[in-house]
């Protein structure tokens, strides 16, 4: 073989090499097989399978907390649901149980007639001071809170009792004292229980009595107010007489004389206060509802002058006024009837029912109701028990803000477990 043959095979070669790697194909030498395989598809097949899983994986676990974080901190905080706030109830005057405000007044006499308090003294009659029934009671006494001590008002000597004779019966009995800052008045009942005796004052500011007036039947009840007491008297079997005495100058005057063989209505005691005298006046029936008029007597400087009597559509009994409200049953004495109160003289309103008595206050009234003491405050008709409820108790008396009333607990004074008098009293307030 010449040279030129042998330069023209070996380029023939040389462009079939070139050939075949342009067309992927290396020669049988160079050809792996493992790459030759018939799995090889199959494991391509599933490294794309464990690429794509991973990276999902990866995406779930770590990106997608990561892109929540990065919003979270640009987007805006949600606004809050708002939460609506409970209206609380109105405040009132009086709360359910008021007995807080309740103390025991520790007399040293056993038994305590009629205590009314003034001033931060309770005026009460007695007898000796350990006596759980007296003989007699004989004595006008004041007993000063503060101090615990108390002084025997100095009485004149008594129609029967004290003129010291040797076979003299024990005599009359003192009731229903009252005080002021100027004047002391009480009532000495005859001793004979028949009814009868007189209306007696003491001048404090002089340390002097004198005899307002003698009665021959029943006791009056004595209302004080400044220089006036006012008081009603029995005159006959169906008779009665309103009296209002001027105690500065010992001047009387009749503000009402009853007939009650003429008049649809039976005793009703009057009512003072600084501003205002009433008392009942007529009654009416029309159409099947009984119509009360109350006259009213305003005062003012020492001169008193008629007023627009007030008009209510129901019976009325032994009102109470303070010169604001008008408080009263409209029964005669029945735990059937009602206890109402009238303020401003408009239309009465009821408190309770079953009432045994009651008393007015300057902002409320005071009443016993199942042996239990309550007060009622007109001015957001709000009701509150006064006294404990292990306890039993009857009103005595109301003064101002100050309620006194007996605790007969263990029963009244007399009885075998009991051998004295329990007073309890309480400052009612006027907040709420």
């Amino acid at each position: 073989m010449s040279i030129f043959q042998r330069i023209g095979q070996y380029f023939r070669r040389k462009r079939m090499k070139k050939s075949l790697r342009m067309r992927g194909y290396a020669g049988k030498r160079s050809v792996s097989k493992v790459y030759s395989s018939p799995m090889i598809p199959i494991v391509k097949v599933v490294a794309v399978i464990l690429v794509i899983a991973g990276v999902g994986f990866a995406v779930y676990h770590w990106g997608v907390p990561y892109a929540k974080t990065l919003f979270a901190e640009d987007a805006a905080a949600p606004t809050p649901t708002p939460i609506a706030t409970p209206t609380p109830p109105p405040a009132t005057y009086a709360k359910a149980d008021m007995s807080d405000l309740e103390t025991e007044v520790m007399i040293p006499h056993w038994f305590i007639a009629d205590p009314y308090y003034y001033n931060g003294k309770i005026i009460y009659t007695s007898g000796d001071e350990a006596a759980t029934a007296p003989n007699a009671i004989n004595h006008v006494i004041i007993f000063d809170i503060g101090s615990s001590s108390y002084t025997i008002v100095e009485t004149p000597p008594r129609l029967v009792g004290d003129s010291g004779a040797a076979d003299e019966p024990a005599g009359n009995n003192l009731f229903g004292a009252k005080m002021n800052e100027t004047w002391i008045v009480w009532i000495e009942s005859d001793y004979n229980n028949k009814g009868g005796g007189r209306i007696m004052a003491y001048d404090r500011s002089t340390n002097t009595s004198f005899v307002l007036r003698e009665y021959l039947y029943g006791m009056p009840k004595l209302f004080l107010s400044g220089d006036y007491c006012l008081f009603n008297i029995s005159t006959g079997s169906k008779s009665d007489k309103i009296y209002l005495y001027d105690l500065a100058n010992q001047e009387v005057v009749m503000l009402r004389s009853y007939d009650y063989s003429k008049e649809p209505f039976s005793i009703s005691t009057p009512s003072i206060c600084e501003s205002e005298i009433i008392w009942v006046d007529a009654m009416a029936e029309d159409t099947g509802t009984t119509q009360t008029t109350i006259k009213s007597l305003k005062i003012k400087e020492d001169l008193s002058f008629e007023n627009e009597p007030y008009v209510f559509d129901t019976y009325v009994f032994d009102p109470v006024t303070n010169g604001e409200a008008i408080a009263f049953l409209n029964t005669q004495r029945s735990l059937s009837g009602d206890l109402m109160v009238s303020v401003g003289g408009n239309e009465p309103v009821v408190v309770a029912t079953g009432v045994l008595n009651f008393d007015l206050g300057d902002h409320f009234v005071a009443y016993t109701k199942d042996q239990a003491i309550y007060v009622y405050y007109w001015a957001d008709g709000s009701t509150g028990r006064l006294s404990n409820s292990n306890s039993q108790a009857i009103l005595a008396s109301v003064t101002g803000n100050v309620v006194l009333w007996y605790d007969i607990t263990d029963g009244i004074i007399g009885a075998a477990e009991k051998n004295r008098d329990v007073l309890k009293m309480a400052e009612v307030p006027f907040e709420r």
